[in-house]
């Protein structure tokens, strides 16, 4: 596993998605368009280096730290990859400036509402 590979990757895809939700919310995508460029031109290179940074790369298989990695589950429903210390998941996605795991997955799955 390479691991400067694998946080690299996981603080390219917050950074990613704090610009998402930025843009969502005041409907601004300068920061978008430039942190796309610079993780499309990071990206080429780091395939050219070590190959596509599959799950024995970048350690995939590990709980995630702050919730936001998804996959389809075998009956199409969107569900959580496993996560780190879950009692935990709400105090560190604040401290990164993200929403509730619970108002995120809500936005996730396309609801407004608390129902499942």
């Amino acid at each position: 596993m390479n691991r400067d590979l694998a946080a690299e990757l996981h603080r390219r895809a917050e950074q990613d998605q704090t610009a998402r939700r930025r843009m969502l919310e005041t409907g601004g995508g300068r920061d978008l368009v430039r942190i796309d460029a610079d993780n499309t031109a990071w990206l080429k290179q780091a395939i050219a280096t070590h190959g596509w940074p599959g799950i024995t790369l970048v350690a995939a298989d590990e709980p995630q730290v702050y919730g936001t990695q998804y996959t389809n589950g075998p009956d199409g429903k969107l569900r959580l990859y496993p996560v780190a210390e879950p009692e935990q998941l709400d105090a560190r996605r604040a401290a990164m400036g993200l929403e509730s795991a619970a108002e995120y997955h809500r936005r996730m799955r396309g609801r407004d509402t608390e129902a499942d």
